[in-house]
Parts: C-alpha cells; sequence; structure tokens
C-alpha cells in the first residue's frame, strides 16, 4: 500500500526562496549578541536545527493526505501540518491515517464513496455513532496495520466487549471509512472482509452494539452492526 509520496527534488529558485524565508524570520526573531552566541556554540545550533528539521521526515505523509482531501473532498488549502504523527510501531507493517478535523462519517460516505455502498442508519450515520477519538475540534493521526483484512493477533474466544470494553483499542468507524477510502484511491479495489469498529459504539441501542464495514461478496461496501457478543474482525489502532 502507498504509505508516502515521490516528488523531485526542490529547484534552486524554490531552495532560494526558503532560505530567504529564514533569514527573514531570523533577522526579526534574534538579536545581534544572540546570533553571535549560536555562532559561537554550533553543536548546540545543530541539536536545535535537527529538532526544528525532523518536520521534513513527516513531509511526505503531510504532503499525500492533504492532496488525498483535496482530492475527495474538492477542498483548497487543506493545512495538516500541525498534525502530531505518532511513533511508528517496529512490530511488522503499519500504514498512517489522519483524520481531518470535522470530517464526519456522513461527509465520508457522501463526498469520498464513489463506489456501490449501502448503510442501516436510516441516512444519518452521525446521529447514531459515538467514539472514543474524533476530529470534532482538531485533527490526528494513528497508525494501523498495513494489510487489507481485520487483525489475527487477538484471542477471538473473547467477545469484542471483552477485547475491546473502552472503546481505546479497535479503529473507530469513521477512521475505518477513511480507511477505505484512501486504500480505494490508490488501488481501485476494497480492503478485504469484516471490520467491527470497536472503536465505537451505536448511540442509541441500548445493547451497545458495534458498528461495522464489510466488503460483500458483490462488490457493494455494508455499513451495519453487529452486537457485543461477536468474536471477530478487531483492527488495532495505536
Amino acid at each position: 500500500m502507498k504509505n508516502g509520496t515521490n516528488s523531485p527534488r526542490p529547484s534552486i529558485e524554490s531552495l532560494g526562496a526558503f532560505a530567504g524565508f529564514i533569514v527573514e524570520f531570523l533577522t526579526k526573531t534574534l538579536s545581534a549578541s544572540q546570533l553571535k552566541y549560536l555562532l559561537r556554540h554550533k553543536k548546540y545550533l545543530k541539536e536545535k536545527l535537527n529538532e526544528v528539521f525532523l518536520l521534513v521526515e513527516n513531509l511526505p505523509l503531510y504532503i499525500e493526505w492533504e492532496d488525498f482531501y483535496e482530492e475527495m473532498t474538492l477542498s483548497q488549502n487543506i493545512d495538516l501540518s500541525q498534525v502530531v504523527i505518532p511513533t511508528k510501531p517496529t512490530d511488522g507493517k503499519w500504514r498512517l491515517l489522519i483524520i481531518m478535523e470535522g470530517l464526519t462519517p456522513n461527509i465520508v460516505y457522501d463526498e469520498m464513496w464513489p463506489f456501490k455502498k449501502l448503510e442501516y442508519f436510516n441516512n444519518d450515520i452521525d446521529d447514531r455513532i459515538i467514539s472514543f477519538r474524533t476530529p470534532e475540534k482538531t485533527s490526528y493521526a494513528i497508525w494501523v496495520r498495513d494489510q487489507i483484512g481485520p487483525d489475527k493477533e487477538f484471542d477471538y474466544s473473547q467477545t469484542i466487549a471483552q477485547l475491546d470494553p473502552d472503546m481505546k483499542v479497535g479503529i473507530t468507524l469513521l477512521e475505518m471509512m477513511v480507511f477505505e477510502a484512501k486504500y480505494f484511491s490508490e488501488n481501485r479495489k476494497h480492503l478485504y472482509g469484516l471490520t467491527i469498529c470497536s472503536g465505537s459504539r451505536t448511540s442509541n441501542d441500548k445493547d451497545d452494539s458495534i458498528p461495522s464495514v464489510e466488503t460483500r461478496d458483490d462488490g457493494w461496501i455494508e455499513l451495519g452492526w453487529y452486537g457485543p457478543d461477536s468474536k471477530t474482525g478487531i483492527r488495532r489502532v495505536l
């Protein structure tokens, strides 16, 4: 799966503009004595510059996700540069999902799912779902396993309610819908199987049913829900 972006090297002109911006900023920020101090302590200066330019490591991810959201929602000037990207897990293959501020399941379903789809929430998914994480106030990032099917690491002799009672382990419905949209935009095909979105619950049901996203054999994507006693289909997020 794609998880980054390829780009040509910057031109001399663009590097010059970047350097000019830095010089202008430092001219307004540093005093002559501060600049003299930094030049005398270049090891300290290098450490601080390394901290600043760690952002460069994540630039391909920011670019990829801003381009994706601009294409899918037809919005312009999307800025995800302030999203804190958590440390990437080292056990196996993982990929990043950035969930944009203000995004809801209804928006994804209506604007970002161009394929055959079916939902059982009376055309208002937002009103029927509560989740542990939401982008109501700010964008955020999570890591999910880079695979087309749900995780196999869990002991499915236990129920979903037992494995994820506080909705902190598994993917939310919105996150799974974004994952599906992103994967389809890259591959023109769907993620596989049934995912129980244990990071969410259906808000109006007394039995705490859990929303699901399923790829049916006929190629349709179906949004539904399963009871808390279900024993399959979690996707861990970190």
